[in-house]
């Protein structure tokens, strides 16, 4: 399972193992990053917005909201 936890500027992966082929998408489509892999702690900065994101290992996106 994958979980966004917010923080200033950005969010925090919370996952109970590595989670492979990571996609962050802004709500016009966009493509902000893309990781190999991430793991439990991992930390994005991103700019203020409304984003999506998906894995390999998490059959359903989880939308998250950033803000300074």
């Amino acid at each position: 399972q994958l979980a966004i936890a917010p923080i200033v500027g950005g969010l925090r992966f919370v996952c109970d193992e590595p989670h492979t082929g990571v996609r962050i998408v802004d709500v016009s489509g966009r493509v902000v990053a893309v990781l190999p892999e991430v793991v439990d702690g991992q930390s994005v900065s991103l700019s203020d917005g409304i984003y999506i994101v998906s894995s390999e290992q998490c059959p359903r996106p989880v939308k998250f909201f950033v803000h300074r």
